[in-house]
C-alpha cells in the first residue's frame, strides 16, 4: 500500500481545550484531503480530526470469512475455551466494590458465568 502525503496546509493545530469547546464546528467543517484538525495536548500533537472518508480511504479492510449458522454453533466450545482464558486473566472478586453502581455489579456477575 502506498503512502499518501499530506498537504501540511491542511493542518490546523488547536490546543484540546479549544477543540472540546467547538468539536461540533470543527467536525462539520471537516474535508477529505483539504483540511484536517491536530489536536495538541501541552503544545504537542496528540491526535488527529480527520474526514471519515478519508480515514477509511487510509485504512486497509480485509474482507472476512462468512460462516454458517452451524460452523459457528459447532465452534462454541473453542468459543468458551477462549473466554476461559481471558476470564483467568482477572481477578473478578477484585471488580467488585462496595457501592459500585448497579449495572457494573450485573456486569462482574455477568463475567463470572
Amino acid at each position: 500500500m502506498s503512502r499518501k502525503r499530506v498537504d501540511l496546509s491542511t493542518l490546523r493545530f488547536l490546543p484540546l481545550s479549544t477543540v472540546k469547546a467547538k468539536l461540533s464546528e470543527e467536525v462539520r467543517e471537516l474535508r477529505p484531503g483539504e483540511r484536517r484538525v491536530v489536536i495538541t495536548v501541552a503544545g504537542r500533537p496528540a491526535a488527529v480530526l480527520v474526514a471519515f472518508d478519508e480515514f477509511v480511504e487510509g485504512i486497509r479492510v480485509e474482507p472476512t470469512e462468512v460462516i454458517t449458522i452451524e460452523e459457528w454453533r459447532g465452534g462454541r466450545a473453542e468459543r468458551e475455551r477462549i473466554r476461559g482464558s481471558v476470564l483467568s486473566l482477572f481477578d473478578t472478586g477484585a471488580l467488585s466494590r462496595k457501592g459500585q453502581k448497579r449495572y457494573k455489579r450485573e456486569a462482574v456477575r455477568a463475567l463470572r458465568r
